[in-house]
């Protein structure tokens, strides 16, 4: 039998290391936390942190090939390992999508749609190349941010020039940013490609994709774009993992404008521009859908290609529209428990002639803005769907806690 390793003990984790003993094999998992989501639904895992070159090696001795199911690990600490164990999607696709400056001078130099960008050594910096920048703009980390942690709006230059003020400046953080221009968004959307070690290449239907507070909230599928702009964002997902030479899978987020002026660095189509915003070499939050909508879901995408099985043809299930909706830690905050396993979900008895789909992480402790679960919910029409999955996760806001 087969072992796989995944680094990384959290939900997209979980949902692989299922995928996997699926596909009849076996999943070990690295992770610190003995009670990471993963950690608790597999026979093997190794419990240490990702300084732990002992530790690390020790997990990939035992594994056939290994993945990882978040992007923050620190490269370095696997590129000096002394190990044969294939990782995929490899440590040159890591370095650079794990640093936001590297995966823009990634586009850039491979042509690819980007939002014009400065880099900058830290925000102080920025006050020589203001004359530069197109306001508004938005200050990211390049390392270390998601879910909008990390990132700073600053609407106009007079804005900046306080911020950069002597009173201020001292206080304001020392690390590596870009400032990129503050689009105004039409749409989010995201497009998952598979790429195997023979070349076999699949690309799964394009996501939209709905963010509250910098969390997603929402992706439906299909998107709600003509029929040329999904083929384009499609084309351009597979172009950018070709590129990269990914082996695995790779999420690729677009943001998507109309009307405005064409931009140099934008992909135009008649009056929407596409920007390719960020990747994410792993399984997505928005990739959930995919268990429900698809006859192939990411994470078995994925599994396919650790495990040398054909990957097959990702498609929506016909005449069916699909939502994943996120269920975030204030649900079981609001029914007064902080303890993942004790959500009160009694409110789904109102939807027993529904198609709906929901998973539970199973994370110790619920918190504000941790995305705890998700449900997914079909209809007959995109607009239904969301509505259903709206609906039932206010029922569930609205459930009284469990006594």
């Amino acid at each position: 039998m087969k072992k796989i390793g995944i680094l990384g003990g959290g939900q997209l984790g979980m949902l692989l290391a299922q995928s996997i003993v699926r596909h009849g094999a076996e999943a070990l998992i690295y992770d610190p936390d003995p009670q990471a989501p993963a950690c608790r639904s597999v026979r093997t895992s190794i419990n240490s942190n990702w300084q732990d070159k002992h530790a690390l090696s020790a997990f990939l001795s035992q594994c056939d090939a290994a993945t990882y199911e978040f992007e923050n690990i620190p490269h370095e600490s696997l590129a000096e390992l002394n190990h044969t164990t294939p990782i995929y999607p490899s440590l040159d696709v890591l370095k650079i999508t794990q640093n936001r400056a590297n995966e823009k001078a990634f586009l850039k130099n491979n042509s690819l749609p980007h939002v014009p960008y400065i880099e900058s050594e830290n925000i102080s910096q920025l006050e020589e190349k203001i004359n530069s920048l197109i306001f508004p703009i938005i200050i990211k980390s390049t390392t270390g941010g998601y879910d909008g942690k990390s990132q700073l709006l600053v609407k106009t230059k007079e804005n900046l020039i306080e911020l950069l003020s002597p009173s201020k400046s001292k206080k304001l953080p020392s690390f590596p940013i870009i400032a990129e221009h503050a689009i105004n968004l039409y749409m989010e959307a995201s497009c998952i490609t598979a790429l195997s070690k023979n070349g076999e290449k699949s690309v799964f239907p394009v996501f939209e994709n709905v963010h509250t507070n910098h969390i997603l909230d929402t992706t439906t599928v299909p998107a709600n774009i003509p029929p040329e702009i999904t083929a384009a964002i499609q084309k351009l997902a597979l172009q950018a993992s070709v590129r990269l030479g990914v082996t695995g899978i790779l999420c690729t987020e677009f943001f998507i404008t109309r009307k405005e002026s064409v931009v140099k660095s934008a992909h135009t189509i008649d009056e929407y521009n596409l920007y390719i915003n960020e990747f994410a070499p792993r399984p997505h939050n928005s990739g959930h859908v995919t268990i429900s909508s698809c006859n192939l879901s990411q994470f078995d995408a994925l599994s396919r290609i650790l495990l040398d099985i054909p990957i097959g043809n990702p498609v929506i299930h016909e005449n069916k529209y699909f939502c994943m909706a996120n269920l975030l830690g204030d649900i079981w905050l609001d029914q007064s428990t902080e303890v993942g396993a004790n959500i009160n979900l009694s409110s789904l008895n109102r939807y027993k002639d529904e198609a709906v789909e929901i998973i539970l992480y199973g994370k110790e402790q619920a918190r504000s803005g941790r995305k705890m679960g998700h449900l997914v919910t079909c209809g007959p029409t995109l607009q239904q769907a969301k509505v259903l999955a709206l609906q039932i996760r206010d029922a569930l806001n609205n459930s009284s806690a469990l006594k």
